[in-house]
């Protein structure tokens, strides 16, 4: 048993390099220029009055803006919306929308914002994020694209923000790395995509009663109607949130993120998801097992192994979001991630956090 996890990691992780050394070689897409006059920002909120002046703040400063701006409160309890009302005053290009007593949860906002939006392309952001000032102006996507998904950086500045940072990266390197073969997620905090097709393939209604997941869903339907998705890594494209600040943060986001994209999982998710628990979390029990049974020298080996191949899929996606230097962090990431990896997975069965003031 324990050859066959051995030779599993040396396989599964000699793959990744080779994808790496393939990705290296491979041609750039052909890029349109500037969408900002195709497109209509989204931006859903509920109760983000205490991270609203960031966004508010790079929005102000952007070099050039889109066509429309759509915000869309989701019945928030705070001064979210008064706050962006304030903003917006005199500004031709922003709307403020309030969503229907009928309706509720993200889901339903961005749907009612698609709706409202008249350009070709629509983009959405959280409301808890920010850009920098050319982010509209350097704007471009793939030729045809009906989906593109672009980087979402985490600003960590304690011990566990700074770990959230370099593990949101890392799986971040990982679907980079493999988006060729299969996209295994998505952030709606910068996503952007065709309108029409977002109307004709969204297929909300399947879906709706799961109140997170807008990114995870449109991504898998969109994957299901062979749409053509594609995904970024370049520093311009990239929005900014902060991470978690503390270990209930931490645990309350990941396992909601864990719970919605194991909803309506197809076998081939459950198969990259095995592959990559087993690489992640078996690693880890091995050079346990290996420590205890004295073969230190082998134990060793894998380890290097481990931080080398995943040194280098870090390395391959962050260069050009100039995030190189945070991967100094991962030969702790190695020792301390599995332990967090099986809390948050025996938590997304047990425990429902709240989000926005609602379970999810």
């Amino acid at each position: 048993m324990i050859n066959v996890v051995i030779t599993f990691i040396s396989v599964f992780g000699g793959l990744l390099l080779l994808i790496s050394v393939f990705r290296l070689f491979s041609r750039s897409l052909q890029q349109k220029e500037t969408i900002s006059n195709d497109l209509t920002v989204i931006i859903p909120f509920r109760n983000e009055a205490i991270n609203l002046t960031p966004l508010l703040s790079s929005l102000e400063k952007q070099s050039k803006l889109p066509n429309k701006i759509i915000f869309v409160n989701d019945h928030s309890t705070d001064q979210s919306f008064e706050m962006i009302q304030l903003w917006a005053n005199n500004k031709e290009n922003v709307h403020v929308l309030q969503l229907p007593d009928h309706l509720k949860g993200k889901k339903q906002a961005i749907s009612f914002g698609v709706h409202n939006a008249k350009q070709d392309y629509c983009l959405t952001i959280d409301a808890d994020t920010w850009m920098e000032k050319d982010f509209f102006e350097q704007m471009k996507i793939p030729s045809q694209t009906d989906l593109q998904i672009r980087p979402v950086i985490m600003k960590g500045e304690n011990l566990i923000g700074k770990f959230a940072s370099v593990e949101y990266l890392l799986f971040n390197a990982l679907n980079y790395l493999i988006a060729p073969i299969y996209h295994t997620s998505a952030s709606g905090a910068n996503l952007i995509f065709r309108r029409s097709t977002y109307l004709k393939i969204g297929n909300l209604e399947n879906h709706q009663h799961i109140k997170s997941g807008d990114d995870h869903f449109l991504l898998r339907n969109l994957q299901k109607n062979k749409a053509k998705i594609y995904i970024t890594n370049q520093i311009q494209d990239a929005v900014y949130t902060n991470a978690p600040i503390n270990l209930k943060e931490y645990f309350d986001q990941r396992i909601r993120w864990l719970s919605k994209s194991t909803q309506k999982t197809s076998i081939k998710e459950l198969l990259i998801g095995f592959l990559i628990t087993v690489y992640l979390v078996g690693s880890f029990l091995l050079l346990i097992w290996l420590i205890l049974q004295g073969n230190l020298e082998l134990a060793i080996a894998i380890f290097f192994f481990r931080v080398i191949t995943d040194s280098i899929v870090f390395l391959y996606y962050t260069k050009s979001l100039k995030l190189v230097s945070q991967v100094i962090v991962l030969p702790i990431f190695q020792l301390i991630y599995p332990l967090f990896f099986t809390i948050i997975l025996l938590g997304s069965v047990v425990y429902k956090p709240k989000w926005k003031g609602r379970r999810t």
